[in-house]
């Protein structure tokens, strides 16, 4: 019997070395390699379009005294509703600032 116990151990410390074995074989060895062909990967482009500027004719416009004398009376009737103090003289010049900086 003393016999019979020995080889059972022996059998149960080769099958745990075994089974560690079988544990520690690492997964890709076990894996089969994919045939599918990968898409491939689009690159965004991180170039930075650089910006037009504008000429001084383009941005410089001499404003006719119509369009002056028209901002000049929405300028007026507004000074008015609101009961604000100036003169003519004073929206003229408002007017030509707020058309400069449009």
């Amino acid at each position: 019997m003393g016999k019979e116990k020995k080889d059972k151990a022996k059998s149960d410390q080769s099958t745990a070395q075994t089974k560690e074995k079988k544990s520690t074989a690492s997964p890709s060895a076990t894996k089969k390699p994919s045939t599918a062909k990968k898409q491939p990967v689009k690159k965004t482009s991180t170039r930075k379009v650089p910006i037009k500027k504008a000429k001084k004719s383009e941005t410089s416009h001499a404003f006719t005294d119509e369009e002056i004398a028209l901002e000049a009376y929405f300028i007026a009737e507004e000074r008015y509703r609101t009961g604000r103090h100036g003169s003519p003289h004073d929206d003229w010049v408002e007017a030509q600032a707020r058309l400069r900086n449009r």
